[in-house]
């Protein structure tokens, strides 16, 4: 069963990553077909593709049985932080940036206490 939720997770994260490489390259080349260009668009779906990227990496690793490590969880959280501020307004994004915090170090935590197992 964790084998089949990694495999449906994998499919998923790859639809989201060329939805957002799709949404990415329409904003970045629309003004070449005379559209206007919109910064705060390209900025926008260039932080998913990197989202989904890093989604994608660490599905990888979970697949092979590795663990991941601190170094990347913390990589990981301060480009989750970037996105909330680019994403949502002062309010909303500084309340996603405490879950997003807690959500990763309970991950990391989890992690560890399955290594130790």
């Amino acid at each position: 069963m964790h084998k089949s939720i990694l495999s449906y997770t994998s499919i998923i994260l790859r639809l989201f990553f060329f939805l957002s490489i799709f949404l990415f390259a329409i904003y970045l080349f629309a003004p070449f077909f005379g559209g206007k260009f919109h910064l705060n668009a390209v900025i926008t779906y260039a932080s998913w593709v990197g989202l989904a990227f890093i989604l994608m990496t660490f599905l990888k690793k979970k697949q092979r049985g590795q663990n991941i490590k601190q170094l990347e969880f913390i990589l990981s959280y301060l480009y989750f932080l970037l996105c909330m501020f680019i994403w949502f307004t002062s309010p909303v994004n500084i309340i996603f940036c405490i879950l997003g915090g807690v959500g990763i170090i309970v991950g990391y935590k989890a992690q560890q206490e399955k290594k130790s197992q």
